[in-house]
């Protein structure tokens, strides 16, 4: 977790304590404390780790072979640290990020939309307005995913 952003943990407990949670919720209120905790320790999938681990001995090459100076070397290891941990994550909160969302909003904790799928915003006039709408919102979405994980 990035050293700017406090964790989702914190947050989910606050959101709790602030809400009546009948006792049947109970499941999804564990659920709901786990994603927080993946979400804010990620680590990378286990699809990564034979690229990070090859990364990491390349860069272990790198070191010893090359005779890096200490700051092309403490360079070379945080690069591989920045690697790994955005690689980290992005996957995790790719994966959990909508089913947390999904356990919060079952949970009754989420604030409604400001604009729904029921067509609430103003509609496109055309087909391309509608794409460009889209492009745009997927580019808001992604800053604050990247925000969130730095």
């Amino acid at each position: 977790m990035s050293q700017d952003h406090i964790g989702l943990s914190p947050a989910l407990e606050d959101a709790l304590r602030s809400a009546p949670v009948p006792a049947q919720g109970a499941g999804a209120v564990a659920l709901a404390r786990r994603y927080a905790a993946l979400l804010d320790e990620p680590a990378p999938r286990q699809s990564y780790r034979k690229a990070l681990g090859m990364l990491s001995r390349m860069a272990e090459h790198c070191r010893t072979t090359m005779h890096l100076t200490p700051l092309d070397a403490r360079a070379l290891d945080e690069a591989v640290e920045t690697i790994t941990t955005a690689l980290g994550e992005h996957s995790v909160a790719s994966d959990l990020g909508p089913k947390f969302l999904a356990v919060l909003q079952a949970l009754g904790l989420v604030l409604p939309a400001q604009k729904g799928a029921s067509g609430d915003g103003p509609k496109p006039a055309t087909t391309r307005d509608e794409l460009k709408a889209r492009r745009v919102d997927r580019a808001h979405r992604a800053k604050i995913v990247d925000a969130a994980s730095s």
